[in-house]
């Protein structure tokens, strides 16, 4: 993507891109997979299996680990002994821990200098990711399942996955050809019952939080609108006629959420994220005149991740069913896809086996 190497774009434009994309993809396998979050580490190799290009362009941008003194000397101690540098560390670990269970003394300093050591253990640790550890993609779900492919107008890369549950999992990662297009990224997640013919989803759209305050740009004015205008306007959170009558518990039907994420600060950040969800009609109502979102104003309509997750996928959160056919042509009508600012992330879980009674 050339709009990493463009010069009409700051440092910081560029972080707050990548990392915003890294999120989404980590927010669409955390919904698959319904088990412990994968950590942005994880994330990364995700794109790097359906996007190796893109990937190569996000980690120039993104932090990488945080080197202590300590992990640069046994790297240095390494590479002049010729050994690798956990070895080196396992081994005075070793060392740290016996003299601390044969030591009557204070050991307290030892202590401290074992957890530095294990610490410095993890950073070598945490890159290593091998191939396991990821999800099978040995098969496409076209052959399996006859999912059409999405007629996506820009570049686009897809992966098929199967899941712990059985259940299959298409990604789209797709970015706009002009790199003065690329402004932030955005999640669609679907989800598909191919027995009945229904399918149900939710849009995420990803902006960066200044200290406690999000402002928005003219451009970023005009996406969130258009978001509203495809669908809180087109009648995608009304509840169905035939249950409005329905005794059923469930949220809203809203299908368009503003995803904030922390903002980093420098390349030396950790990459972490508020993981706050909130309904797009909700931030519209809030948004103060001169186009600055308020955390603290939010903060009653904002449904944690692990809310947002669980609530998804028990179906109590997110549009209701509807004939795939019917959501290709509501795609279709507005253009969803177009690719007009964002690296857009399309996620379709494909669900053969519920482990709740689906509610329609």
């Amino acid at each position: 993507m050339e709009y990493f190497d463009s010069d009409n774009f700051s440092k910081d434009q560029k972080l707050e891109t990548a990392f915003n994309v890294v999120a989404s993809v980590r927010d669409a396998f955390t919904l698959a997979m319904k088990q412990q979050p994968p950590t942005y580490e994880h994330a990364l190799k995700y794109i790097e299996d359906i996007d190796p290009a893109l990937y190569t362009e996000l980690v120039k941008h993104l932090p990488g680990k945080n080197e202590s003194e300590m992990v640069t000397r046994f790297k240095a101690l390494a590479k002049a002994k010729g050994e690798k540098p956990e070895d080196l560390i396992n081994e005075e670990i070793d060392e740290y821990k016996l003299a601390i269970s044969s030591s009557y003394d204070d050991t307290t300093p030892l202590k401290k200098h074992l957890s530095a050591l294990r610490t410095a253990l993890e950073f070598f640790k945490t890159r290593e990711l091998t191939e396991h550890k990821l999800l099978n993609h040995d098969f496409y779900i076209s052959s399996r399942n006859n999912m059409k492919e999405v007629p996506f107008i820009g570049n686009v890369n897809k992966k098929d996955y199967e899941l712990p549950n059985g259940n299959h999992f298409r990604i789209y990662l797709a970015h706009p050809d002009k790199i003065e297009h690329v402004l932030g990224a955005d999640l669609i997640y679907e989800q598909y019952d191919l027995k009945l013919g229904l399918a149900r989803f939710a849009h995420l759209q990803y902006k960066t939080w200044n200290g406690k305050s999000l402002y928005l740009t003219e451009r970023d004015e005009k996406q969130l609108q258009r978001l509203h205008d495809n669908l809180c306007g087109s009648n995608c959170c009304d509840v169905p006629k035939v249950y409005e009558s329905s005794n059923d518990y469930r949220f809203p039907y809203c299908s368009a959420f503003l995803r904030p994420t922390s903002k980093l600060l420098n390349l030396q950040s950790k990459m972490r994220s508020t993981g706050d969800h909130i309904p797009l009609c909700k931030v519209l109502k809030v948004k103060a005149s001169n186009n600055i979102l308020k955390k603290d104003l939010l903060a009653e309509y904002a449904i944690s991740h692990n809310i947002f997750e669980e609530a998804f996928n028990k179906y109590h959160i997110g549009s209701g069913w509807m004939p795939i056919g019917e959501l290709e042509e509501f795609y279709k009508k507005r253009k969803l896809f177009e690719l007009s600012d964002n690296v857009r992330i399309l996620a379709q879980e494909i669900i053969h086996e519920f482990d709740d009674e689906p509610q329609f």
